[in-house]
């Protein structure tokens, strides 16, 4: 405690109450000084060990999100494809794949 200065965390969701306007440095700056003349509940400090599976939850959080979209990025396209085999064309498309079966080029090009 220098210059008699208490130091305290406060929530960020606290102090935006206070910020009228743009983002400004001016008015961040204020709304922190309105902030902490409020009585208010400060944050608690975070050990490492917490931060750390903070940090490791939200990879985990975004891994699953991409992997959601890929999946669905899949689906979609393997959805158009079949809608864009209709009528004569699909039955084609599946007596030619039967044969080629049939012959154990399945997989191969011709």
């Amino acid at each position: 405690m220098k210059m008699g200065h208490q130091v305290r965390l406060m929530a960020g969701e606290y102090v935006k109450a206070f910020n009228i306007g743009n983002k400004k440095d001016a008015a961040d700056a204020r709304a922190i000084w309105l902030a902490v003349q409020q009585p208010g509940k400060p944050v608690a400090v975070k050990t490492e060990i917490q931060q750390a599976m903070l940090a490791l939850h939200r990879m985990r959080e975004q891994l699953v999100k991409f992997r959601t979209m890929q999946i669905n990025s899949l689906s979609e396209e393997l959805r158009e494809r079949k809608a864009g085999l209709t009528g004569e064309t699909q039955r084609r498309s599946s007596r030619l794949t039967r044969g080629r079966a049939s012959k154990g080029c399945v997989g191969k090009r011709m």
